[in-house]
């Protein structure tokens, strides 16, 4: 396993470095360079609008009624049961309210939990690269060893029979992620049946992060491991309802699963931040979960922004990769540029007055393809001002 616990002095105090090998998220550096050098961001997953304004209206309401005292352990009543209905209506896997759903401070925190109450030191956790920067160093942090299995561009395919081999008495758990960040890429009916196959007869534990699920694009299908039940048996889903609905700062996500994986979940929920986001937020997200007009709105949306995008990346010499689903889109540089890609994102960044961020950092082995993530879920205004300057320095 990767060092990642280490003693260091500072100042006459010895300080146990749990992540050692870590340095701060590219996430954080890419944000600070924006900001410094006042380059449009489309480094970061967040759409930069605000959506629903009834989603507001009701937020203030609840807020000043008086729901702002600490909501119970696994989420307001309200809310479950709302999340209950729209896993039933949409996958048709019915979840209880109250044994097999928990609202949890965003999706990042039910990975935590999900991952501290699956593993133990020593136990391996596979991990699809290039993946979101934070899955590896929560396995590494509970004492787990992450197993990467590397997916080549431009494609980034599943090969299952490759995967089989990697897969031991050790392994105990597989994260997937689709509508995948960074890729696009998105998991299909054949991907299922040969993870159901790989997987039969075993007690691995699938951690399906599917944040992303209702940005999906050229017909593709968002498919739930939820809708599976051989799968959903042992699984655990995750999403963010903060994302889905604008509000990433309201921080709240949910996580689902078969009730014995959530009463472990529970235990480790309880003691990190007991109860999440106020009452009043969870309130008022509980009366949109189930607003289908909602979630097409959207999806509409984000169609009419990936187009935009593509149009404008059409008069540089940037390549965009396929975009199958989520908020992103790679785009190959190499026709502009032979530097790494950090240095090309702050090059970028520093120069022509646009964030992204370089594809590297989403791979344990920081290969290097000259490949950059951009988010397109952006206002058409944001979209069109961080392309002024690329198509006039590097027009096609």
């Amino acid at each position: 396993m990767t060092k990642i616990i280490e003693d260091i002095v500072t100042d006459g105090i010895l300080v146990t470095d749990k992540l050692s090998t870590y340095e701060s998220s590219i996430f954080a550096e890419m944000a600070a360079l924006s900001t410094k050098h006042h380059a449009v961001n489309l480094a970061q997953g967040f759409p930069d609008y605000q959506k629903s304004n009834q989603l507001i209206i009701d937020a203030t309401h609840y807020t000043e009624e008086g729901f702002n005292q600490y909501a119970p352990m696994n989420g307001v009543a309200t809310l479950r049961e709302a999340i209950s209905d729209y896993k039933f209506n949409t996958t048709g896997k019915r979840y209880d309210p109250n044994l097999e759903v928990v609202i949890t401070t965003g999706a990042m925190q039910a990975l935590h939990c999900a991952i501290a109450s699956t593993i133990s030191a020593g136990d391996e956790v596979i991990i699809f690269d290039p993946s979101f920067d934070s899955y590896r160093p929560i396995v590494e942090l509970y004492g787990g060893i992450a197993v990467t299995i590397t997916l080549e561009a431009p494609t980034f395919e599943f090969k299952w029979n490759e995967i089989s081999k990697r897969i031991n008495r050790k392994t105990k758990a597989i994260i997937l992620n689709s509508p995948n960040n960074p890729t696009g890429k998105m998991i299909g009916y054949d991907d299922i049946a040969a993870l159901e196959k790989i997987t039969a007869h075993s007690n691995i534990v699938i951690i399906s992060d599917e944040v992303y699920e209702h940005a999906v694009f050229n017909g593709n299908k968002h498919l739930s491991i939820s809708q599976f039940e051989s799968l959903a048996n042992r699984s655990f889903i995750i999403s963010s309802l903060g994302k889905i609905f604008h509000v990433t700062g309201w921080r709240v996500g949910y996580c689902v699963g078969p009730k014995q994986l959530i009463k472990s979940f529970l235990k480790i929920h309880q003691f990190t931040v007991f109860s999440s986001t106020s009452t009043a937020l969870q309130m008022a997200i509980a009366w949109q979960v189930n607003n289908m007009d909602y979630y097409r709105e959207i999806n509409d949306s984000y169609s009419k922004q990936r187009d935009l995008f593509l149009e404008l990346v059409s008069k540089t010499k940037l390549k965009p990769l396929p975009i199958e689903g989520s908020f992103f889109c790679l785009l190959d540089y190499s026709a502009i540029s032979s530097k790494k890609e950090f240095y090309m994102a702050k090059f970028l960044a520093i120069e022509h007055g646009v964030c992204f961020i370089p594809l590297s950092a989403f791979y344990a082995d920081r290969r290097e393809q000259r490949l950059l993530r951009a988010c397109f879920v952006k206002k058409e205004e944001t979209l069109r001002r961080a392309f002024a300057g690329l198509e006039k320095e590097f027009s096609s």
